[in-house]
C-alpha cells in the first residue's frame, strides 16, 4: 500500500491510502478511489424529478403495483411494478436507478495518472 499526495479534501495529513495504485498515479479525486460517482441527476435517489417533485412512473401511472403485472394462477392480484420497483416513481435515465455510475474521470479504475509524476 503505496501513501501518495491527495488532491481532495477528504484526506488525513495530505496523503490518502492507494492500494490500487501504480508508481505515478494518484487516487481518482473525482470518485475519491471509489470508482463509481454518485448520480447528478437524480442526487444519487435513484429517481427522477423536476424540481422538488418526483415524475410518476409512466408504467404503472405512479401506483407502484397493478392488477396487469399480477400473477393470477397465485392468487396475488398485485405485484409490485418491474419498473420503478414498486415506488411509484419514475426511473433516473441517466443512472437507470442505480443512484450512481463508473467515474468518467478514471474509468472506472480508482486511480489516475499524478500530474506531478
Amino acid at each position: 500500500m503505496a501513501e501518495i499526495k491527495c488532491p481532495n479534501r477528504d484526506c488525513v495529513h495530505g496523503q490518502v491510502p492507494c492500494h490500487d495504485c501504480s508508481y505515478g498515479e494518484i487516487t481518482c479525486p473525482d470518485c475519491r478511489g471509489n470508482k463509481d460517482v454518485q448520480c447528478p441527476d437524480c442526487r444519487g435517489d435513484g429517481y427522477f424529478a423536476r424540481g422538488a417533485e418526483y415524475e410518476a412512473c409512466t408504467h404503472c401511472g405512479g401506483k407502484g403495483s397493478g392488477l396487469q403485472f399480477g400473477d393470477f394462477t397465485k392468487g396475488t392480484g398485485r405485484v409490485p411494478c418491474p419498473d420503478c420497483k414498486g415506488s411509484g416513481k419514475k426511473t433516473c435515465p441517466r443512472c437507470h436507478g442505480h443512484q450512481k455510475y463508473t467515474c468518467h474521470v478514471c474509468d472506472g479504475t480508482g486511480h489516475v495518472p499524478d500530474p506531478n509524476g
